[in-house]
Order: C-alpha cells, then sequence, then structure tokens
C-alpha cells in the first residue's frame, strides 16, 4: 500500500487483507492494516502525534534511568512527524527508535496493567506513569498477545509454553532486517532484538523462549 506519497508492504507471506480486524491483523503482523487503521484512529488533520502522547502518558517513555549509574538509551517517538514517517511510525520504523529494555516493560505494562518504571536497585524510587492504561485497553493487548504466542507469528517458538503474551516484529534497516520478540509470563517480562535476523520469531524466539524457560 501507499502511503503519504511512501510505499509500505508485509512480509513475504503475509497477504494484504482490507477486511481484517485489528486483533487478526496483530495476530499475523500485518503492516498494511496497522498503517490503515493508525491513520484512520490516530491521525487527525494531519496531526500525527497520538501515538507519541500514548506512549508518554500511559507506556512511560521519556526519562529512562535504572539506577546503579547505569546509562540507557531513550526509545523515542517524535510528535511531530510527517510525510511517509506519519505511516512508518504505526510498524515502529521511520523516526521511531526503542530498545529491548523498553519493549520489555511495554510488555509488563500490558500485563500487570500499568507502567512501573524499571530499576536494578533494591528501593531505588519507582516512577510511574502519567495516565494508567485502561483495564479494557489491557485487556485488548493481553488477549491479542496471548493470541499471538498460541496461534500466531510467535507460535513456533513460544506456542507449548503456559501464560505467554507475545508480539513480534521485523524492522528494516538499510539493507537488512532486525528482528523483534517481546514476551511475558506470569513472572517476567522480556525482549530480546537480534541485528541482522530474519524474522523476530526465527531469530529473537530463541533468546525469548530461553528466557521465559529459565527464568
Amino acid at each position: 500500500m501507499t502511503a503519504n506519497s511512501q510505499l509500505f508492504h508485509n512480509d513475504s507471506g503475509v497477504r494484504p487483507n482490507a477486511g481484517s480486524t485489528i486483533a487478526q491483523a496483530f495476530t499475523v503482523s500485518c503492516n498494511t492494516s496497522f498503517i490503515k487503521d493508525g491513520f484512520h484512529y490516530l491521525v487527525h488533520d494531519g496531526d500525527a502525534s497520538a501515538l507519541h502522547e500514548e506512549a508518554v502518558d500511559v507506556f512511560g517513555m521519556g526519562s529512562w534511568s535504572i539506577g546503579g549509574g547505569v546509562a540507557t538509551t531513550d526509545p523515542s517517538i517524535p510528535a511531530d512527524v510527517q510525510g511517509g514517517d506519519q505511516a512508518a511510525q504505526f510498524i515502529g520504523q521511520g523516526r521511531v527508535t526503542a530498545t529491548p529494555l523498553f519493549m520489555a516493560s511495554v510488555a509488563a505494562t500490558v500485563r500487570g496493567v500499568g507502567f512501573k518504571q524499571p530499576v536494578i536497585l533494591p528501593g531505588q524510587h519507582q516512577d510511574t506513569a502519567p495516565r494508567p492504561i485502561s483495564v479494557r485497553t489491557a485487556g485488548y493487548l493481553q488477549s491479542m498477545m496471548r493470541t499471538v504466542a498460541t496461534s500466531g507469528t510467535a507460535a513456533p517458538r513460544l506456542g507449548g509454553l503456559t501464560g505467554v503474551g507475545a508480539k513480534t516484529g521485523t524492522a528494516e534497516e538499510g539493507d537488512h532486517t532486525n528482528g523483534w520478540l517481546t514476551a511475558y509470563n506470569s513472572r517476567v517480562a522480556v525482549a530480546a532484538l537480534v541485528e541482522g535476523g530474519s524474522s523476530g520469531v526465527d531469530s529473537a524466539g530463541y533468546v525469548v523462549r530461553h528466557l521465559l524457560t529459565s527464568s
């Protein structure tokens, strides 16, 4: 599909389906559906800042100090995106940047129905997000992430695990792709990035499965 004069496509094997629901698109990781629905619900009169606001207000994106003098790279979803980047942000590309720590925190926010700042020192102050995720939204995301793990794109690695929710990602960067996967179970939330990974499930999927089964 073309959005704001930029061409976007799905991974091979994922057929565009104009009639799919967001839950169905989420299960198979359909980029074109994410972009279509993103524009329909989140872009108003050319203003595409809604994704940035949700990431900051609900998922705690911003000042990422985990304590102990450990430096982290702040994730970013710019509020002033224009042109093709307005579409690219809905599939985690364009000017969007993220880290495995941030994506693990996103999974933890969904599982725990609220953001709590990751910390590494016992007793360290733990910030919360300005606005809690709604129980309804968290419930939808938990359901969709569970389906991804049991019968969707993450199923080849996580399908046999109990109580797991997940989301895969394959991000284009230059002449290669990076494989992403974030997931949670009843005890932990994790994420992995494999630079040059062919897909999230076939690269980061092995790392995430090991983390979930050894925790």
